[in-house]
């Protein structure tokens, strides 16, 4: 290009073209388009791929929704509606049971007496004497040796029980009592038309099946229906056998009821809610019974067998809805166990679900059959997902390019703010120099920088410190966490550490030279001069109170270790704890254990030591005293209903309204009971306070609980037992209260009773064992059982291992509690118990086996029999080393209310068991008498917070600074705590907010047999 020049223009030169230059600057743009095209491309790309993946996990979601539901519907909510089915209708069975053995502990006294008095001929001929006013019949049998002359009252008696029963239990049509006297019958019939000349009421099959030849365990039964001449139709019959109090057989206590009455206990408004047929089978797998009528019918495409009150023409037409009949593909009745099992089974070109449970009030089966159709939920619709999912798609692709140019942006300030200047901290440690100015790097590596150099110039401040002073033992001086101290043979302060600094408010300038003692004043002073003359030549360990130089009071631990010095003296390193936090936290359980924090009531344990106490002063000074138990009527449906702190404030809300006796001591004895002592009191007061206080429960209305509704009224059953009349130890005075309570809850409770031993004596036995000698042969009958509770890690619901519970099987086939047996198991020969305690050893670890879980502990409580015998647990520990990989999962709890007789002969095995493998925990710590004696006497790994403080921590701002505390303590101890009875989750949840590892209870597993499901953990 030429540019022509003149006066007004300036010549332009033309600028040569740099074609490298502009090839560069033009390959920068085609990089960016390049990879802003890649950007888009993988952007479309994950949209698609979103989009087909989603669909796909949608479609595979709907199917894992079908199974899942599936598998509920079969494996949890099948199982429970039948397993609640048998319970309503045990409970409904039992009911009627506890009726029928009222009546005959009424009539046992009577028929004993007709027995005494029966003349020794027989009559020779059969005779009805009927009582249409009492409206009953009596047939005296010519086989029988009735008695002489019936008392008119006897009558009236057998009337009168028969007609209450009737009125309580409105299904009885007719009852009548079985004997060699003959049959009484009621209500009153004419039975001349069934009372042949050869007619004999003890040949009845009933009679026959009750006696003792058939029935050695006495038990009531329900028979198997019939049909009743007499009724006219289907009949149910149960009878019970009556006893005297010399065992001997008297006869039997029958009751009909027909069949259509039977039905009303099987209606259950589950099995209508879930379109269901419940059937009834006895133990030969006969059909008794089916309900509701229209859903057989609708099932099994045939008319309804069930009863009629007339009887039916043909008796063998039930046998074509026999078990084997209906469903010949499931096994047999016995094979069925009381844990409800589903099947599906197809009748009919539908399919059901099956479910089958055994009774456990009578040996009959309950069959439920479910129409599959009634729990199918509804279809999963994908069509109305597409829009949204096309939303998400797009919204995804571009998050992609945005995170895209965010790498680019973020790897360039990355780095030039944190790279670069680690970079450089990292090269200038490695040569040693000094840290170079990093003025872009972000606020936390330039508080590193200043950080280092403050490092840098303290290192070299106490370098010259330690080359100045020379002495031997600065470094270790300087790193001991321990308050430290080094005396001369004089007991002047050479050196101490920060750790004493701090812990004794001085430095060490003002210190160095001193004398020790003079920290301390005048009172400790002294307490300390013997001390030292002892530690120079023999180290010892020694606590005690001390009253420091400010005034503040401390509980200080010394170990001493005697140091190289002159033949005059030696010197002394001295090493000091503070276990002033250790004896607080100690007096502050004491003060908790002394009252129940839910109610303000006095404990059970300084309950128990105050009724010792008092009854200990009643026979010095012959005076009287009474104990009375207060216990809150239906705590069970109360607790389940509204939980255990509205319980707790109705207990406080009694506690401050109702009158006290003078001098009366309140305390809170169990859950559901509150126990009243009254020194110097006569028996007549004690009782009109009860009858007055009851009175007054009955019709107080309790006021409404702050996060709870609050039944509006309850009612109490109260016990009383005097000293001396009824016993002259506490364990007497409270077995007495708590037996008349049971006899009062048995006539309907909200009564006041008084202990009377001869009421007591005629009772009939309970399921329970009530001598040490049952616990003996329960023993040699092998008749013990573990149970398990797990015990979990609560962050993350890992199981740590169980504890072992031990139970007994009743030879009525009862499960017994602990609580049942463990007072009787105390009073038991130490031998004897040692035996029982290695039966449920080793009945569990062999269960363990069998499961092969190996990596679980074991917690196994250690028994009072084993803390008095040292040798003996030092044989069950050489039996326990024998089995394989045993000793290192194997925790021994011991109770805090233990005594050990011998500490240091225990304090020897437990330590060398403790080398072996074994771990070793306190129980139920907080409950007891030992406070921390324990942990400086045995190695103790694992503590277990009594459930008191764990209780509705929740609520409770106190019970969280106790464990707070506690498990700063502990954790300074290096030991493990474990929360029991976790009952809520939001106990749980705040244990988990404050740290506590590990806990056990009833909301995260129940005792069980290992072969049961354990349930899901929350």
């Amino acid at each position: 290009m030429f540019y022509i020049e003149s006066e007004f223009s300036i010549p332009r030169l033309p600028r040569p073209w740099d074609a490298a230059a502009e090839h560069e600057r033009m390959s920068k743009w085609k990089n960016i388009a390049w990879m802003l095209n890649v950007v888009i491309v993988l952007g479309v790309c994950t949209m698609i791929f979103f989009f087909l993946h989603s669909y796909r996990t949608f479609k595979r979601q709907s199917d894992l929704y079908l199974e899942a539901h599936e598998v509920l519907v079969r494996d949890q909510l099948l199982p429970q509606i039948a397993h609640t089915t048998a319970h309503v209708l045990d409970e409904r069975l039992l009911a009627v049971n506890e009726s029928v053995g009222w009546s005959a502990h009424a009539l046992i006294p009577i028929l004993a007496r007709w027995t005494d008095e029966a003349v020794k001929e027989p009559l020779g001929v059969p005779r009805f004497v009927h009582h249409k006013d009492l409206n009953l019949v009596l047939y005296e049998s010519p086989k029988s040796t009735p008695p002489r002359r019936l008392d008119p009252r006897d009558l009236e008696i057998i009337s009168s029980t028969f007609h209450i029963f009737t009125a309580r239990q409105s299904m009885a049509v007719a009852c009548y009592l079985i004997g060699p006297f003959g049959l009484v019958y009621y209500p009153y019939r004419d039975l001349s038309r069934v009372a042949q000349a050869s007619w004999e009421p003890t040949n009845l099959q009933i009679y026959r099946m009750t006696g003792p030849e058939q029935n050695p365990k006495w038990a009531i039964r329900w028979h198997s229906p019939y049909v009743d001449r007499v009724y006219g139709g289907w009949m149910v019959t149960m009878t019970a056998p009556m006893y005297d109090a010399q065992k001997r057989f008297l006869g039997i206590l029958g009751l009909d009821i027909p069949l259509e009455m039977f039905t009303e206990l099987m209606k259950n408004p589950e099995i209508l809610a879930t379109k269901g047929l419940l059937m009834l089978y006895d133990a030969d797998g006969n059909l008794m019974n089916a309900w509701p009528d229209k859903a057989f019918q609708a099932y099994w495409k045939k008319p309804y067998p069930g009863p009629k009150r007339t009887p039916p023409k043909d008796l063998e037409s039930w046998k074509q809805y026999s078990w084997s009949r209906l469903f010949p593909e499931i096994p047999p009745l016995g094979g069925e166990t009381r844990r409800p099992r589903v099947r599906q089974i197809t009748r009919n070109g539908q399919t059901y679900w099956f479910s089958s449970v055994a009774l456990q009030t009578t040996p009959w089966t309950l069959a439920l059959v479910y129409p599959r159709s009634a729990f199918v939920p509804p279809s999963f619709d994908l069509g109305k997902y597409g829009a949204p999912l096309m939303f998400a798609s797009l919204i995804l692709a571009g998050l992609i390019i945005l995170y895209l140019a965010g790498i680019v942006w973020s790897k360039h300030e990355i780095d030039h703010t944190i790279v670069r200047p680690l970079g450089d901290l990292s090269r200038s440690l490695e040569t040693q120099d000094a840290v170079p100015p990093i003025p872009r790097a972000i606020a936390p590596i330039r508080r590193v920088a200043e950080a280092l150099e403050a490092y840098q110039a303290r290192l070299h401040e106490q370098y010259e410190q330690a080359r100045r002073t020379g002495w031997r033992l600065k470094t270790l001086v300087e790193t001991l966490q321990e308050a430290y101290a080094c005396l001369d043979s004089e007991g002047r302060v050479l050196e101490i550490n920060p750790a004493f600094e701090k812990l004794f408010h001085v430095t060490a300038e003002e210190v160095r030279g001193r004398p020790f003692v003079k920290l301390f004043l005048p009172a400790s002073q002294s307490r300390l001069l013997p001390m030292l003359a002892h530690w120079r030549t023999q180290p010892d360990q020694w606590e005690s109170g001390l009253t420091l130089y400010h005034g503040a009071v401390r509980y200080l631990r010394f170990s001493t270790t005697p140091l190289g010095g002159s033949e005059a003296g030696k010197e002394i390193a001295l090493f000091i704890s503070d276990w002033t936090g250790l004896h607080n936290f100690a007096t502050r359980l004491e003060t908790m254990q002394t009252y129940d924090a839910a109610t303000g009531l006095l404990s059970r344990r300084v309950f128990l030591r105050q009724l010792n106490h008092h009854l200990n002063a009643a026979r010095r000074t012959r005076s009287p005293l009474s104990l009375a138990i207060l216990s809150l009527d239906y705590y069970p449906e109360l607790h389940t209903r509204y939980g255990v702190d509205v319980v707790d404030h109705i207990f406080s809300y009694l506690h401050q309204h109702l009158p006290h006796p003078p001098s009366s001591i309140w305390a809170r004895y169990g859950e559901a009971e509150i126990a009243v002592l009254v020194p110097y009191s006569t028996p007549d007061s004690v009782v009109e306070w009860s009858e007055e206080a009851r009175r007054r429960v009955e019709q107080t209305t309790i006021p409404t609980h702050v996060s709870r509704p609050t039944p509006p009224h309850v009612t109490v059953t109260i016990g009383v037992a005097h000293y001396p009349d009824h016993g002259d130890v506490p364990e007497d005075l409270l077995r007495a209260v708590h037996t008349v309570i049971l006899q009062a809850r048995r006539q309907g409770g909200n009564r006041v009773m008084v202990f009377q031993p001869q009421v007591v004596a005629s009772t009939s036995p309970t399921p329970i064992i009530h001598q040490p000698l049952e616990l003996v042969q329960a023993i040699q009958e092998n008749r013990l059982v573990p149970c398990f509770q797990p015990i979990f890690e609560l962050a993350s619901m890992t199981l740590l291992g169980y504890e072992v519970l031990a139970r007994i099987r009743h030879t009525q086939g009862h499960l017994l509690p602990a609580k049942t047996f463990i007072h009787n198991l105390e009073q038991l020969p130490p031998d004897d118990q040692l035996e029982f305690d290695q039966n449920i050893w080793l009945h569990a670890l062999a269960t363990l086996a069998e499961r092969d879980d190996r990596n679980c502990y074991v917690f196994i409580n250690l028994a009072q029999a084993f803390l008095n015998n040292p040798r003996a647990f030092q044989e069950i520990l050489d039996r326990l080393l024998e089995l394989e990989n045993t000793a290192e999962r194997i925790v021994f709890e011991i109770t805090e209310r233990n005594i050990i007789r011998d500490p240091a002969a225990f304090k020897y095995i437990a330590e060398a068991a403790h080398r072996a493998g074994f771990q070793f925990a306190i129980d139920d710590f907080g409950s007891g008498y030992t406070s921390f004696q324990y942990l400086r006497l045995l190695p103790i790994d694992f503590i277990k917070i009594d459930g008191s403080y764990i209780q509705n921590i929740h609520l409770s701002l106190d019970q969280q600074r106790f464990v707070e505390s506690f498990l700063g303590l502990m954790n300074h101890l290096g030991i493990q705590v474990i929360a029991e009875q976790i009952e809520q989750e939001e106990e749980l949840e705040t244990l988990k907010g404050m740290g506590v590892r590990y806990g056990q209870g009833f909301h995260l597993g129940r005792p069980r047999f290992l072969d049961e499901s354990p349930g899901p953990p929350p």
